[in-house]
């Protein structure tokens, strides 16, 4: 279970859950309706670039805001015992910088195996910069949610490695209507989500699985010019991979092919071989902050 998470029963637990589940499309519904209700043309006439902040603003929103009524009526908990530690520089530098490396082995494995080349595309440094930092919010979100919230509820009564495993299915299972979805895809992001969830488990915190959740978006999408799961990102290039689909990844990018699986395996099996955390200890009782 989490380090300093106090003893929570298991009714507790559930209703929490629960609730979450309950809430996050009610929050959802709470900031969009109405900008729907009140002038939904509006949001037609608003660049691709508005309505990405304004999407990522709702889920944020629905996210913290779902997960903050869970947490202090039903569970009791700070937000600490939800992973959250604080930025942790060390941390941070590290999960960027073994994102970059990872992405680094993936194009030289395809450089040396297949055909890639790179097509200009029209535009300006704005729209990939824009990503870049989009993709911080995206990182915080998902990152916050899953290996966050979800995570520290399953470990609470389950082994770190069980709660890995769990939230990593439900986080493969959010990407399925991706473009491009296949086996292979649901694969690639679920073994995503156990390097997100082990190294979270293993660094007691959030700020390595926030730093290396970004920096591996921020390398194939803006970086690359590749697919981020499935999605094609506007940016000064475009990738073109030419190869097998169980190699490449396809139409859904890298992810979804042995070349992205290799260096995941690798920093997974990494993280394993990591010692307990030396936080690990009797949990306090519950009600307690």
């Amino acid at each position: 279970m989490p380090a300093t998470a106090p003893r929570t029963s298991v009714w507790r637990l559930v209703a929490a859950g629960g609730l979450q589940l309950l809430l996050l499309p009610l929050c959802f519904a709470l900031f969009m309706v109405p900008s729907v209700s009140l002038g939904g043309a509006w949001l037609q006439g608003l660049s691709q670039t508005w309505l990405s902040l304004l999407g990522i603003g709702v889920e944020l929103a629905a996210i913290f805001g779902s997960i903050e009524v869970a947490r202090r009526w039903v569970l009791r908990w700070t937000w600490r015992d939800l992973g959250w530690n604080g930025w942790q520089p060390r941390w941070m530098i590290l999960g960027a910088a073994q994102a970059f490396g990872a992405w680094l082995g993936i194009l030289i494995l395809l450089l040396v195996t297949t055909g890639v080349h790179w097509e200009r595309l029209p535009g300006r440094w704005s729209q990939p910069l824009f990503m870049v930092g989009l993709f911080v919010a995206v990182a915080v979100a998902e990152e916050v949610l899953f290996r966050g919230f979800w995570y520290s509820l399953l470990a609470h009564r389950l082994s770190p490695l069980g709660a890995a495993i769990g939230t990593s299915l439900a986080f493969s299972a959010l990407h399925i209507f991706n473009p491009g979805w296949t086996w292979r895809a649901g694969f690639g992001i679920f073994l995503a989500g156990l390097v997100f969830a082990v190294g979270r488990w293993k660094s007691q915190g959030l700020a390595w699985p926030i730093a290396f959740h970004w920096g591996w978006n921020t390398a194939q999408g803006p970086l690359l010019g590749l697919p981020v799961s499935g999605l094609g990102l506007q940016g000064l290039w475009v990738a073109r991979i030419s190869g097998p689909d169980w190699w490449t990844g396809g139409a859904f990018g890298p992810e979804a092919g042995v070349s992205a699986w290799l260096p995941l395996l690798v920093l997974l099996w990494w993280w394993l071989r990591q010692p307990e955390p030396a936080s690990q200890r009797n949990p306090k009782p519950e009600g307690t902050s």
